[in-house]
This record gives C-alpha cells, structure tokens and sequence, in this order.
C-alpha cells in the first residue's frame, strides 16, 4: 500500500514506542483470549468424559444393589420348589452372572471381592438347585460392600466433574470478557486512527491548495530524489504535467 506524504508522520506516530506497547498489549490479550478460551474447551470436554463416568457409575449401582435382590429371590424360590429342577430362578441367576461380569470388567479390584461369595452361590446351584440362607445372605453382604465402593467412585466422578464444569464456564466467562475489552480496545484504537487520517488528509488538502496557489514552482521529493508533490508553477518552469513527474526520480546534475 502507498502512503502520501502526509500520512507518513502519522503512521510513524503510530509505530513509536508507546503505540507499539498497545500493539504488544493486543497481542497479549488476544493470546491470552485463544488459550482460556482453549483450555475452557478442554476443560468441558473433560467435564463431560467425567459426567459420563459418573452417569454410568451411578447405573452400575442399581445394578450391584439388585444382587442382593435376586440373590433372597431365587433363595425364596429355591426353597419353594425344592421338588422342581428349575423352580423359575435359572433366569434370574443368568442375569446375576452378566452382572458380575459386567462389574467384574469395570471394577476388577472391588469385584474380585465379592468372587468368593458369588462361586459359593453359584456352585451349590449347579450342585444341588438350591441354595441356603447362609450362602445367598453371604452374597447380598458382597453385593452391599461392592454397591458401596461402586457409589463412592460414581460420587468421586460426579464432584471432579462438577468442579470441572465449574472451571470450564468460569474460563468461558473469562474469555468472553477478554474478547469484549480486545473488541472495544480494538474499536477504540480504529477510531483514532480514522480521526488522525482524517487529519492527516485535511492538513494535506491545506497543504496542497497553499502551494497550488503559489506563483512560483514548488516540488517535494523523498531521500530517494522521487518526486512526491508538484504545483502548476513547476509545471509552468518545466513545461511538464505534475501527472508526469509524481512518482518519477528527479535527474539530479552530474548525471
């Protein structure tokens, strides 16, 4: 882009120092925007993963607490229909097995408790098709202890993923905040740039009515011997078109 002669001083004001401290403070806040507003995003999407964690954790317990459940109802049945081989119970044991393995793959350590308990039920309904109080007592006990271990994991869950959630939104918020004063530093600043090009460009209209009014020739040229303004008395004295000098390299004597 080319700039007139008139606009060079302020756009040199605007690359001193103190405005390149405001260009570093924009540049500070934007990258300050892109990482909470990253970190906010991971930060919720974690929250979610935990969430997840937690929902289903939650579901596991129902689960673990019906054990004990079904665990008293095939001993009512057992005991009902001793006379029966399958007094209605071997599908409620098959739903107690996809349980067990169901929690045995997602809390190996906390299933593996309950295993001793869960074979000795099992066992004497593969032996015998019934089972006592004692044995289905001793499984609803496991049951209990692994329901409880199962709950203090899905509330551990919960709270890190509340905690997270929180975290995340508060640096959305951040971000948010972030971006409005960026916008409004960044609105303000091309504000004054608009006012100083429209000074800039007023001086220069000024400028170049009082040099056209001149009777005498008049020309601007940069270091580099460019010419930049050229009035009609110059254009009179060389018998040129200020159209055909401005921009062109003056031939200076000698060469």
């Amino acid at each position: 882009m080319t700039h007139t002669p008139f606009e060079i001083p302020f756009l040199s004001f605007f690359g001193s120092a103190a405005h390149t401290g405001l260009r570093q403070w924009h540049r500070t806040l934007a990258w300050l925007l892109v990482v909470t507003g990253t970190v906010s995003i991971a930060l919720l999407l974690v929250a979610m993963g935990a969430g997840s964690r937690s929902t289903r954790a939650f579901q596991d317990v129902n689960l673990s607490g019906s054990l004990r459940y079904r665990s008293l109802w095939i001993y009512e049945a057992t005991q009902k229909n001793n006379a029966a081989p399958d007094g209605g119970w071997q599908g409620q044991w098959q739903a107690m097995a996809g349980i067990q393995s169901r929690l045995h793959a997602r809390y190996p350590e906390a299933a593996a408790a309950a295993d001793p308990a869960w074979n000795a039920f099992s066992g004497s309904l593969r032996q015998t098709g019934q089972v006592d109080w004692r044995t289905a007592d001793a499984l609803g006990l496991a049951a209990d202890a692994l329901t409880r271990r199962i709950a203090r994991e899905a509330s551990s869950a919960d709270e890190a993923a509340s905690a997270l959630l929180r975290l995340g939104l508060a640096g959305l918020l951040c971000s948010l905040a972030a971006s409005g004063l960026l916008l409004s530093r960044l609105r303000a600043a091309e504000g004054e740039m608009r006012r100083g090009l429209a000074a800039s460009q007023e001086n220069q209209n000024l400028f170049l009515q009082s040099i056209n009014a001149m009777q005498e020739g008049y020309l601007v040229v940069d270091r580099e011997g460019v010419v930049l303004v050229c009035n009609a008395g110059a254009e009179r004295l060389l018998g040129v078109e200020a159209a055909d000098l401005i921009g062109q390299p003056m031939k200076r004597p000698g060469r």
